[in-house]
């Protein structure tokens, strides 16, 4: 993404709209507090429910103490591995910091670094930031525990140590204070993942099995071999079929509507089925919430929600229900554009090459004549026709277009022009990492 950056001009955070780049995002976003960062407990430990944010575990503080003990110890050991320390503790605290994202103590420089920060948009989500903490404590935990368990060592043996030693096939296996407090520790670590290990977790841990009626649909979609988009109402379902052949859109993201009500009233306003024709929606869908995760009512599954969904778009006379799918309501609605479209009915077909190229062909065209791309608009797609370099114009502020140079029969090329520069990047990095991976072995082979 570098080069295209660089060489176009053309910034990623652009185009993904507002429920990414807004600081309303980040701090909707920052489920975690300091503490739960500090002794690494995600805030969703062990629901593992989007947006069910757990309260604070106080035996996971012990994680953080245990880890943080390594400053008594360091001072004792050699500057190199003082160093290590100070690295990895600095580096903890610093994920500690950033993995409570816009929460308090200080979470406005989150947000100023999330504005200002270069890249720093791909942390909207800033439990990101537990890898961190999580690479951090993998050194300084064990740094702490043998650091302990060797103190101990050193210690005079106690007459408790020596009256509950015993003997297994002459070999003395001591249970002393050193052992009994690995054993110790041990066994508090699979206490924190005790949920792990007796099957408590929940969420996405939880197995699912795909409901009948998606499989069916699935086929149903699958069988038709023309492009088309089905748009989700309220949303996609966990279980619906997304593909380059059959695109979903949710229609919270599309009509950056995320009420239900207004959503549905939305849908009933003039000109939303010439809206959905464009886009090459062939059917309106209302997904079967087999998980209880789309139609909440104070975080519970709500059917009433869903019954209205139903029966509103029912009284939509643009469209008609397509029977046999049960709980997924399946609407069809006629007249769909196809991905290339022209508006001035000329014959036209194309075929997918990858999601940045298209061949198209268009027969008897006329000069002028507009062919229609539905994505969203980006002035870099390009059509080449005839050697003619002809920029994207955005059609209905919404599309991208192309007008024809000439008339008559042909073929030409549509493509997005900066993905040459994500070749070549890729061809870069694939070199850097022979590279790299070729030093490394001749720097191992020279020790």
């Amino acid at each position: 993404w570098i080069l295209p950056l660089i060489i176009m001009g053309k910034s990623v955070s652009a185009q993904l709209g507002s429920e990414y780049v807004t600081t309303n995002a980040v701090q909707y976003l920052s489920f975690a507090t300091f503490e739960q960062g500090f002794s690494l407990l995600h805030p969703y430990w062990p629901e593992n429910i989007f947006g069910k944010v757990g309260f604070m575990k106080p035996e996971f503080l012990l994680l953080a103490v245990i880890a943080y003990t390594s400053f008594i110890f360091s001072p004792f050991k050699n500057s190199h591995t003082r160093r290590y320390i100070l690295f990895f503790a600095i580096l903890g605290l610093i994920g500690s910091f950033l993995a409570k994202g816009a929460n308090e103590p200080f979470g406005n420089i989150y947000v100023w670094l999330f504005q200002h920060f270069p890249g720093f948009m791909m942390f909207r989500d800033p439990t990101k930031w537990y890898t961190l903490i999580a690479v951090s404590y993998s050194v300084l935990i064990p740094f702490s525990i043998k650091s302990i368990f060797d103190l101990l060592n050193n210690q005079p043996k106690s007459t408790f140590s020596r009256v509950i030693a015993f003997n297994i096939k002459s070999k003395v296996l001591s249970l002393n204070i050193q052992n009994i407090f690995l054993i110790g520790v041990l066994l508090y670590l699979l206490f924190l993942i005790k949920p792990a290990l007796f099957g408590e977790l929940r969420g996405t841990f939880i197995p699912h099995t795909i409901p009948d009626e998606y499989i069916k649909l699935e086929g149903f979609l699958s069988s038709q071999p023309q492009f088309f988009r089905t748009f989700w109402v309220p949303t996609v379902g966990r279980y619906g079929l997304r593909s380059e052949q059959y695109p979903a859109v949710s229609a919270q993201e599309y009509f950056r509507i995320y009420d239900k009500g207004q959503l549905l009233k939305k849908l009933k306003e003039n000109g939303i089925e010439k809206k959905l024709q464009e886009l090459s929606v062939k059917y309106l869908i209302v997904p079967y919430d087999s998980e209880g995760e789309i139609f909440l009512n104070d975080r519970k599954y709500d059917n009433r929600q869903y019954v209205k969904t139903i029966k509103e778009i029912e009284k939509i006379s643009w469209l008609k229900r397509v029977a046999s799918f049960r709980q997924i309501g399946v609407f069809e609605l006629n007249d769909a554009k196809t991905h290339f479209f022209s508006p001035q009915n000329r014959d036209l077909s194309f075929t997918y090459r990858n999601p940045t190229e298209y061949i198209v062909y268009v027969k008897n065209a006329k000069k002028n004549d507009l062919i229609v791309f539905s994505e969203s608009f980006d002035s870099h797609w390009v059509a080449n026709i005839g050697g003619n370099l002809i920029q994207s114009d955005p059609y209905n502020k919404l599309f991208n277009s192309f007008r024809l140079p000439k008339d008559g029969s042909y073929t030409f090329m549509v493509y997005y022009a900066p993905q040459k520069f994500v070749n070549i990047g890729l061809v870069v990095s694939i070199f850097t990492i022979f590279l790299v991976s070729g030093g490394l072995f001749i720097l191992k082979k020279h020790d």
